[in-house]
């Protein structure tokens, strides 16, 4: 059974989500594991600021989404929480948000890791901002960042360009970093930096 003040579902056929602070006087704190996945005509959701998690695959496979704020309680965002959206074009991470690694590792191979997985299948994401005061996490121009800005966790998927020049500050990036950037087609390291260098593209 759900905790309470979780939301576990809607109905299939809705186009737009609007997630009430409460149900029956009771605060939505949760939105559940798989509670909007998949639902092909789900364009856009409203979650109210009593929300401070958002379960594992929450909104995966929610192909036709394009419209999510998520407001600045949110401290957790479960693992795949919006795998394989398709259409999403921008998402904004709140400055408490962390990103909770709830799969054993006999479930998620190494060297891959729960941020691997959280947009991959993204498509037409272009952009991942993260709010400013974020303890874990950063980004420069939409690329999603660990906070000390030394690792690429994720290069949207719908970012145009055709190159993309790897900061110096980088010294590690994230196995599916580049995974859904079809457009990508040379990655540049600068002279400066200590752990890359590139030939040719």
């Amino acid at each position: 059974y759900p905790a309470e003040g979780t939301v576990v579902g809607c109905d299939p056929s809705v186009t737009f989500a609007e997630i009430p602070s409460a149900i029956d006087g009771v605060a939505v704190k949760k939105i559940g594991e798989y509670s909007f996945a998949g639902l092909p005509e789900l364009t856009g959701v409203a979650l109210p600021d009593t929300v401070t998690e958002i379960g594992d695959f929450a909104f995966s496979e929610c192909v036709s989404l394009t419209d999510i704020t998520l407001p600045e309680s949110v401290k957790i965002i479960g693992v795949g929480a919006f795998l394989s959206c398709l259409s999403l074009p921008r998402i904004e991470i709140p400055s408490g948000a962390f990103l909770r690694d709830s799969l054993g590792s006999e479930t998620i191979p190494e060297p891959l890791s729960f941020a691997d997985f959280l947009f991959y299948g993204c498509f037409s994401l272009s952009e991942i901002e993260v709010r400013s005061g974020n303890l874990l996490y950063s980004s420069i121009n939409g690329v999603l960042m660990n906070r000390e800005q030394t690792k690429i966790l994720k290069y949207p998927g719908g970012k145009t360009g055709s190159s993309y020049q790897i900061p110096d500050c980088v010294t590690d990036i994230s196995v599916l970093a580049f995974s859904d950037s079809t457009a990508l087609t040379a990655l540049v390291v600068g002279d400066g930096n200590p752990v890359y260098a590139s030939e040719n593209g």
